[in-house]
């Protein structure tokens, strides 16, 4: 489709239109990722327990409307508990924080997952395989990249403080834009946090965009990658 084609006049009203659709879909997931940040386990579970009545109702009242996203729908619909079980995950973690904030962004994602596969706790080894599925699996490269992001996210590799619901806006709202700087040569962020995350993210799935807080030091790394001085 040509730049041309596009209709602009009724763009906001077709995005409103999926908002309308979709909005309480996003509600329950901006809440499930909120669960898995807050500190009070009982907290926590009552609002992955709302997260996920949310969710089962929104799929239940929409499945007719979205056949391309059935089987996705059916399969968390037929595994409900399993993001309950996602609550205790930190706690199953080999790694913490600040040991992993030192490894280089060009291999952290790996060397974590690979803890994980290579550990003696069988819980540990199933994470670690589902991580490394769910990769493999994914529709596309676009996909990858916002599933090693929220991995980064939880392992927490330089992490946004999903705790509060408006931030997991704001980090969704980042992983979106990472993905389209998944075409260019460079993404320039002043948030430091998540362009430590997306250069780990790139590394991991061996994209060449660069990244960077300053643009003179970017535009020196894109000019290298390039080959011009």
């Amino acid at each position: 489709m040509a730049i041309s084609e596009l209709d602009y006049e009724n763009m906001q009203q077709k995005w409103l239109e999926t908002q309308s659709h979709i909005g309480d879909l996003n509600k329950a997931y901006f809440l499930f990722i909120n669960s898995l940040f807050t500190e009070d386990e009982t907290e926590a579970s009552q609002n992955m327990e709302r997260a996920l009545t949310g969710e089962t109702s929104w799929i239940k009242s929409n499945f007719s409307k979205f056949p391309k996203f059935q089987n996705q729908m059916r399969e968390i619909l037929d595994d409900r508990e399993a993001g309950k079980q996602l609550i205790v995950l930190k706690r199953l973690l080999p790694f913490t924080p600040k040991k992993i904030n030192n490894i280089s962004e060009k291999s952290v994602f790996w060397v974590c997952v690979d803890m994980l596969k290579n550990a003696t706790e069988a819980n540990q080894r199933l994470i670690g395989d589902h991580i490394t599925k769910a990769i493999e699996n994914s529709i596309n490269i676009d996909d990858q990249l916002i599933l090693v992001l929220s991995w980064l996210n939880l392992f927490g590799y330089y992490p946004d403080k999903l705790a509060r619901i408006e931030r997991i806006r704001s980090n969704f709202s980042d992983a979106l834009h990472g993905t389209y700087a998944i075409a260019c040569d460079g993404l320039l962020t002043l948030d430091k946090n998540f362009a430590k995350r997306i250069a780990a993210a790139m590394s991991a799935l061996r994209l060449e965009t660069a990244v960077g807080s300053n643009a003179k030091e970017l535009l020196h790394q894109i000019t290298q990658k390039s080959g011009r001085r």
